[in-house]
């Protein structure tokens, strides 16, 4: 709006980064991947315990011992992607967020980079929404609009791993690497995946939701998870391609999605009145072995942290701060410990 915009060019620029180092102890470099989800709500993750097992995959890595936590209780900022993403790498939390302000000071991402990190953004979206403004390596995958992956402008995610694998080839420091999926949005369920996701039927293969019963639309909304669950897997196993790295990815929904309850569908209802199923959204960690090996982190503790505590977007900023060993005592840190997930799990050493 005009104000917001009169606003926006009065306020001075609020530079955060600027005393902010990362911490170097290891040889090796720390890469992170952030994945930013997009429509995904916890209700039907399967790692929360959802009657379809939507995510048969990381399922089998917690199985098999990795160290993949998964946070059944979290909520999201917004129950928009405009508003959640900036909200997301603010240091503001949801109470005192303002989207003119996050736009005019240093976010997460601004930090990394003074510190000295590469930081890449990888675009599946409709675009960053302004996080992305001071990154010099941006690219946008739906531009390239590959016919093996998209469909009337909007791509599968999976176009992004060609892309991702050019930059993990050339990993020479500390690196965080953010892509930004187009996850479940809808109302294009059914061209969220491929047949070979297509694990619950019948589905509803229009974009006329309308006409779609509840369990075609749940069915085609659940495949779309299970999509998310192959592209998390496939990121996953690149990074464990490098062992020598101290690497982790962190995987984190934007908002949820109304299907239907009491007559609601999509996203987007204002924040104080959103129902349940718009703001409550699935997140993992996942470490490497190198990154374990550090021995200051105790992962059962996250493990019991994670089932216990209830959590939010709040939290991604100085947990990422943390992860990323930006030094948290530095002069003008803007890390707060209280919204840090890992430090409660960290020995003191």
């Amino acid at each position: 709006s005009k104000i917001k915009q009169i606003r926006r060019e009065n306020m001075p620029y609020l530079a955060l980064g600027q005393g902010a180092q990362l911490a170097h102890s290891a040889s090796e470099p720390n890469v992170t991947i952030l994945v930013v989800g997009e429509t995904t709500r916890a209700k039907n993750w399967g790692l929360n315990g959802y009657t379809h097992q939507t995510t048969p995959k990381l399922a089998e890595r917690i199985a098999k011992g990795d160290a993949l936590v998964n946070f059944p209780n979290v909520q999201s900022c917004g129950t928009a992607t405009a508003l959640s993403v900036p909200c997301m790498f603010s240091s503001l939390t949801r109470e005192t967020y303002d989207e003119v302000r996050a736009k005019r000071q240093d976010n997460l991402l601004d930090i990394l980079q003074t510190a000295g990190a590469n930081i890449h953004w990888l675009e599946n979206n409709s675009d960053c929404k302004g996080v992305c403004q001071n990154i010099s390596s941006v690219a946008d995958m739906v531009k390239l609009n590959l016919p093996e992956y998209c469909t009337d402008g909007e791509c599968l995610d999976n176009i992004m791993l060609p892309e991702l694998d050019k930059l993990l080839q050339n990993i020479k420091k500390d690196t965080v690497i953010v892509l930004h999926t187009i996850g479940n949005h809808g109302p294009t369920y059914f061209e969220r995946y491929t047949d070979k996701e297509r694990r619950f039927t019948p589905t509803c293969d229009t974009k006329e939701i309308n006409r779609c019963s509840n369990e075609q639309l749940v069915n085609t909304y659940d495949n779309g998870v299970v999509y998310v669950d192959q592209f998390l897997d496939q990121l996953i196993a690149r990074l464990e391609q490098h062992p020598e790295w101290r690497s982790s990815l962190l995987y984190m929904s934007d908002h949820g999605e109304s299907l239907g309850e009491n007559g609601i569908y999509l996203h987007g209802t204002p924040r104080s009145i959103a129902p349940k199923e718009q703001t409550r959204i699935p997140m993992i960690f996942w470490f490497s072995p190198a990154w374990l090996e550090e021995g200051d982190f105790d992962i059962q503790c996250l493990r019991q942290r994670a089932q216990s505590g209830s959590y939010s977007q709040d939290n991604f900023y100085s947990t990422l701060y943390a992860l990323m060993r930006l030094d948290t005592q530095a002069p003008g840190s803007t890390w707060q410990q209280a919204l840090d997930i890992i430090q409660p799990c960290r020995q003191p050493g």
